[in-house]
């Protein structure tokens, strides 16, 4: 059974809900004003992206955008490697900043072939020392007109610890001090590492070349239905890793997407936005319900008669969370990154700016 059907009346009281499961609407309207980054897939954003950031809720809120759109290939080349697309990136960079956010480019470590993160690939590639210095390079040049750059390197060995270090540290002094370097980190509880890739990462040896580290607590549940973030293990993730990360500043992630479990199938899990959820609800019929911290939960069945559950947030389950991490319990100088910019309720950002302290 998921731990978010198992909290405490203690636990659920801090968080603003009663142990029926109901909100408190004046608790929830209380959040720590905490440094918030969006982090979009892809080089653009869409029209209701722009919108969004336009309004003046997001800019109340939002301190910084990271457009995870820069591709390192095996060859050593960085996407986007065409002109005419590296020129649009520059104009989305310039627009973002034009309206006071910090725009940072996010370099995703995935195969030529797609999407998708090999880390035993991954681990090659950086044994080689001219492959980093021609990476690292490029990557500082593509985003000369950006605030910074976030790295995202996932499932990792353990035997690339070394390598790690030596790209940021090959990186880090191509950027630094004008622009900010920040590394993406798995949610580590425990040494050795509790999650896929955690050991690569020598977090004191990296902090030393690094801006920010972004712990990276999502998909809390993994393949079994659950909440897609616990608070309590959120804290912990960022507690364990600021035992290492001094001077580098500290972020903990929230999602910002739902996950759409199949139940007939331990592997398919399929990300959601906020407004598919409201579709699905719409088109089958069916009332989604409250987990004891608010989570939503969809119960759905496909055309195939598959059993679906779905878990997602809304602004009401986002501020319940946001309100657990409280000064005393996440020190204020921890940020926020929103993972999945776009796919939120689209009441977050109001919300938000009406909640924060």
């Amino acid at each position: 059974m998921n731990k978010a059907i198992l909290a405490l009346p203690f636990a659920l009281a801090a968080c603003g809900i009663t142990p029926s499961g109901s909100l408190i609407e004046l608790d929830t309207k209380s959040v720590p004003a905490r440094r918030a980054t969006v982090i979009a897939d892809g080089c653009t954003l869409d029209s209701w992206q722009l919108e969004t950031l336009e309004s003046y809720s997001a800019k109340a809120v939002i301190d910084e955008v990271v457009l995870l759109c820069l591709v390192p290939h095996a060859d050593g080349t960085v996407g986007p490697s065409d002109g005419s697309a590296q020129s649009d990136l520059s104009g989305v960079v310039g627009r973002l900043q034009s309206m006071g956010y910090r725009v940072t480019l996010g370099a995703s470590f995935v195969t030529d072939n797609g999407y998708v993160f090999d880390g035993n690939e991954t681990a090659n590639e950086l044994e080689s020392a001219a492959w980093i210095d021609e990476v690292a390079s490029a990557i500082a040049s593509l985003a000369a007109s950006a605030d910074g750059v976030d790295l995202d390197l996932e499932q990792l060995p353990a035997r690339a610890r070394a390598d790690v270090t030596r790209l940021v540290a090959t990186l880090s002094p191509k950027l630094r001090p004008k622009r900010q370097l920040s590394v993406f980190l798995p949610p580590s509880t425990v040494s050795p590492s509790d999650v896929p890739g955690g050991d690569a990462f020598d977090v004191a040896s990296l902090s030393a070349y690094v801006d920010r580290f972004r712990v990276m607590t999502l998909d809390y549940s993994g393949a079994q239905p659950g909440p897609t973030i616990d608070s309590g293990w959120a804290v912990d993730a960022v507690r364990f890793a600021q035992q290492s990360t001094a001077p580098a500043a500290v972020d903990v992630a929230f999602p910002l997407y739902g996950n759409d479990f199949t139940l007939s199938s331990t592997e398919d899990v399929r990300l959601t936005t906020y407004l598919e959820a409201r579709g699905l609800a719409d088109a089958h019929d069916v009332i989604p319900e409250r987990s004891a911290t608010q989570e939503l939960i969809l119960d759905w069945t496909d055309d195939q008669k598959r059993a679906h559950e779905l878990w997602y947030d809304d602004a009401d389950s986002t501020l319940v969370t946001l309100g657990a991490w409280s000064e005393s319990t996440l020190p204020i100088s921890v940020g926020v990154v929103f993972y999945g910019f776009g796919a939120e309720d689209p009441a977050l950002w109001d919300a938000l700016a009406r909640a924060e302290q």
